[in-house]
């Protein structure tokens, strides 16, 4: 029996499929990290906000007095090796800060990835004479320079309140709510991420 011959546009519909799996396993990554993200917020997010405080109190005059991008974060915890208190304590502080890093280093690594299969979605739209749903584009296109734009060690996150996807970081205590950006920071950048693989899956090439 013959292979049935494929049109261009048949070859097309094909590789929008492979691409859009690529995406889905991107996605999953995400929500790994997302899912991690959250439940050691929920089970340390107390001690770990113990321990920065810590850190302030201890070198006011020598830290920022609000952490407010990461650069900040990077500089309290090398304060937090540096403090001449007792060696275990200390260490005690540094690895409850660090796992905060571990986080933002595996997002690092994500963020490469989600910028490689938007270039090759872009170039795949570019390759097209019609999508069925071309504002699915422009609202892709639009999540990714945001998430491009906030994705820095110097962007301010303080500007993240008011995030319906993310509630659960409004668990911190009233006292502490001057870190619900911080906290809210990496989750905040991980739903940009998803909503740009989840509108990937809604595009669809067009027949003439």
């Amino acid at each position: 029996m013959e292979k049935p011959i494929l049109t261009a546009f048949d070859r097309k519909v094909n590789e929008l499929c492979r691409l859009q799996k690529e995406v889905s396993g991107h996605l999953a990554r995400l929500n790994v990290l997302r899912s991690r993200y959250m439940d050691w917020f929920n089970r340390k997010h107390q001690s770990f906000l113990d321990a920065v405080k810590a850190v302030q109190v201890s070198m006011p005059q020598l830290l920022p007095k609000h952490i407010t991008c990461i650069r900040h974060y990077r500089a309290t915890l090398d304060m937090a090796k540096k403090i001449s208190t007792n060696g275990k304590a200390r260490m005690g502080l540094v690895d409850k800060m660090e796992e905060y890093l571990g986080f933002w280093g595996a997002l690092l690594v994500l963020k490469e990835e989600n910028d490689a299969v938007y270039d090759k979605i872009d170039q795949f739209c570019r390759s097209i004479q019609r999508l069925r749903d071309p504002e699915i584009k422009d609202q892709i296109d639009k999540l990714k320079s945001k998430l491009s734009l906030a994705f820095s060690e110097d962007w301010d996150f303080t500007s993240v309140n008011n995030e319906k996807d993310n509630l659960f970081t409004y668990k911190i205590s009233t006292q502490d709510q001057e870190f619900l950006g911080f906290v809210g920071y990496i989750p905040y950048l991980l739903t940009f991420a998803t909503k740009v693989c989840y509108f990937c899956g809604k595009l669809h090439v067009e027949k003439e």
